[in-house]
């Protein structure tokens, strides 16, 4: 991702990204969870917000979870964040059930970085709006994400390791139509990073300081996530372009459909290929 945020010289007053000096003319309304990513869900279990309980899933629809937190300039900068975003969530619906995929559609590729930027994005629009907040603390709006956040979002910096996404393994992921975030935090205010339940599967952005114990069962920034059920399969792979780190693959292995109208999909998510493998670079 080029530098995209050429200076205009203006802060706008609201806009979480002011102090880049690269506002546009007005605020506009943005969404926390992308709206390529509510596309997808219509309406959506949600989990993680301060005024929810720590079991609750709650449900919203497509026109919840926005708030005025991003200029117009700033917003139609993440264009391409939304669409890795909302590109990922379809495969992990679509891949439900790979016997019911077309051939034409059992392969799909996403640019990686983007993807971890809309994670980012996820968590910096919350924290801007007071939500991404220890449950104790007070929610004041208009809060200013650390400028690094901004870096990632608007001129084309990349997380470096170990810091990132993981995907968790695990058995019985129920996929479903529900989008969760759950903030991380140390001892400082600001979170340094968050998870995030996305169509039931269980991914972590670390942003900084990671907590190795926790991520022994997930894999770092994956090359493919293959979806099985007897012999046929679908993937969703990962590109990391300019990246010549070494990058796992994932098989989530279907299981069975569960009981009931919504019959929803069991699967077994594990790292099955322990060795590195390579995923070229493209430019």
């Amino acid at each position: 991702m080029a530098k995209t945020s050429l200076k205009t010289g203006r802060s706008l007053p609201g806009c979480y990204a002011r102090g880049l000096r690269a506002c546009g003319n007005k605020l506009t309304r943005e969404h926390y969870v992308s709206r390529s990513v509510l596309a997808q869900l219509g309406n959506y279990g949600i989990l993680g917000f301060p005024w929810q309980k720590s079991a609750d899933l709650g449900e919203a629809g497509p026109g919840a979870l926005a708030s005025k937190i991003l200029c117009d300039r700033h917003n139609s900068l993440l264009s391409e964040v939304d669409q890795a975003l909302g590109e990922v969530i379809a495969s992990l619906l679509l891949f439900r059930d790979p016997l019911t995929v077309p051939n034409d559609k059992r392969i799909v590729t996403v640019n990686g970085h983007q993807f971890e930027r809309g994670l980012v994005k996820t968590l910096a629009g919350t924290y801007a709006a007071g939500l991404a907040r220890r449950a104790e603390q007070l929610p004041p709006r208009n809060r200013e994400p650390p400028r690094d956040w901004l870096h990632i979002l608007f001129e084309g910096t990349t997380l470096s390791q170990p810091c990132g996404f993981y995907v968790y393994a695990g058995l019985g992921l129920e996929v479903e139509k529900m989008f969760g975030m759950v903030p991380l935090f140390d001892h400082l205010p600001i979170p340094r990073g968050a998870d995030f339940r996305i169509a039931g599967y269980h991914f972590r952005l670390e942003l900084r300081n990671p907590d190795r114990a926790n991520l022994t069962s997930a894999a770092y920034r994956p090359s493919t996530i293959r979806f099985i059920r007897e012999t046929t399969s679908c993937e969703l792979r990962f590109e990391w372009p300019d990246d010549s780190t070494q990058h796992q693959s994932m098989t989530a292995a279907w299981q069975g459909q569960t009981t009931g109208a919504s019959r929803h999909l069991l699967a077994s998510l594990e790292v099955v290929r322990r060795q590195l493998e390579k995923t070229p670079s493209k430019r």
